[in-house]
């Protein structure tokens, strides 16, 4: 999304040319950056409601189906997505590296609108990406998430101890299931704070902390984290397996249908 933002940008430049297209083109870039930053909370969010579901499935089981219903999932879900937005879109409010004459990024030496360039941190402001995104919107939540899966386990592990075999499967699945969200956690955490701890040293102690080479290779391991979490699912969880096995074979169907019925409708044509 990102790069795509970029080449827009730039096309719209070479096309319209004007000033009053540079004027809200920086706009532009610092919205897409916003959503960006708006899916990673959510995905924050939803870790931590994931968190807090199985700390009451394991600590409350025979109340869990009378508070988790499917209202009161949706309305976590659409909470977390409000949230989101809130704590995402926050840099549109004023928080921003923009200015009145043009947009420049704080972690270069050249501070002069005329060396404008278009990246992440030349409209999100540094100092934003360290105080409230990563210690307050990703530490703080990663840091509860840990706290409950250490609760989760340390449970788990006494009630392995002392239960009888029948309790005891049910209690392996909940810990085979706890596993997979946990490496769910611990990939998102080393594929995010690696990112997040060049921009504390890009803030504290200037550009010449972190190469562009570091740079670059934080945000494609950032990156790479939405590819390997769908793999997860499908190999950790079994309910996650079987809905993609559905759909797959419902695909698979779809285009065998199509292949098939793609000579007679040339065959019609062609007469």
């Amino acid at each position: 999304m990102y790069w795509w933002c970029v080449r827009w940008l730039l096309v719209s430049k070479t096309v319209f040319g004007s000033q009053r297209s540079a004027s809200w083109c920086p706009w532009l870039l610092l919205t897409f950056c916003c959503v960006v930053l708006v899916l990673t909370e959510a995905s924050v969010l939803s870790l931590l409601a994931i968190a807090i579901d199985r700390y009451l499935c394991l600590h409350m089981p025979f109340r869990y189906k009378v508070i988790v219903t499917q209202r009161r999932t949706l309305l976590v879900v659409s909470v977390c997505w409000i949230l989101s937005c809130l704590l995402g879109f926050t840099p549109l409010f004023g928080w921003h590296n923009l200015s009145v004459v043009g947009y420049y990024s704080t972690n270069t030496p050249s501070t002069s609108p005329n060396s404008s360039q278009c990246t992440f941190l030349s409209v999100i402001s540094l100092p934003f990406m360290v105080y409230f995104n990563f210690l307050g919107c990703v530490m703080a939540p990663l840091l509860v998430m840990m706290f409950l899966y250490i609760i989760i386990f340390w449970s788990l592990h006494k009630r392995l101890i002392n239960s009888c075999p029948l309790a005891r499967a049910s209690l392996l699945r909940e810990k085979r299931l706890a596993c997979s969200l946990a490496l769910v956690l611990t990939l998102f955490g080393c594929c995010w704070i690696p990112l997040h701890l060049m921009n504390c040293l890009l803030l504290f102690q200037g550009p010449q902390a972190v190469t562009p080479g570091m740079l670059y290779t934080g945000i494609l391991l950032s990156h790479a984290n939405s590819a390997v979490n769908p793999v997860i699912y499908a190999c950790r969880i079994p309910k996650i397996q079987k809905a993609y096995s559905q759909i797959w074979k419902r695909l698979a169907l779809k285009f065998n249908c199509f292949t098939r019925n793609r000579p007679i409708q040339q065959s019609i044509t062609s007469h």
